[in-house]
């Protein structure tokens, strides 16, 4: 199977920390910054690879990940990439514009339990990519330098709005 892709802003890491951990214990593989990149690799060829190979990408909404540039960019490269996405709001907190149209899952401490068991549901009616499947097809070096372009691409393009919009 494939796992899920968890974005998030460092200043929330107990709470994913305990997500992780429930849904490993659940047998749902998980791909996090801290835990997936090894030392001395590319961090954005791993951030890549990571989308590439997930079922579904959680976005940890809090104040902090609404101000994290590559919080935002994850979930508009796995949107554009057609991967499902879904908001956890682990307290009450505003929805960015990029997630407007997602029904976020309310995880605060009041309705973890029931919000958890509802991620596992959702998870379980989505089609899961194969390990193996992703193993025996190991992608060519053209078909990682295409991605590795589209996703330069996409930051480049993100960097020109940024610009244009600090112009006016």
């Amino acid at each position: 199977m494939g796992h899920v892709f968890i974005s998030y802003s460092r200043h929330d890491t107990a709470f994913v920390e305990r997500l992780e951990s429930d849904l490993n214990a659940r047998g749902i593989q998980t791909w996090r910054d801290t835990e997936s990149i090894v030392g001395g690799e590319e961090w954005y060829n791993a951030i890549l690879n990571g989308i590439h190979g997930a079922y579904a990408l959680l976005q940890i909404v809090t104040v902090h990940s609404n101000q994290s540039r590559w919080v935002k960019r994850e979930a508009l490269y796995a949107d554009q990439q057609g991967l499902p996405i879904i908001p956890i709001l682990p307290e009450t907190c505003k929805i960015p514009f990029h997630l407007i149209e997602k029904q976020p899952v309310l995880c605060d401490e009041e309705h973890y339990a029931d919000s958890f068991s509802q991620l596992i549901s959702a998870f379980s009616a989505m089609p899961q990519k194969s390990l193996q499947t992703s193993q025996s097809t190991a992608p060519s070096d053209t078909a990682v330098r295409q991605r590795e372009r589209q996703y330069l691409q996409f930051l480049l393009a993100e960097t020109h709005a940024d610009l244009q919009s600090s112009l006016y």
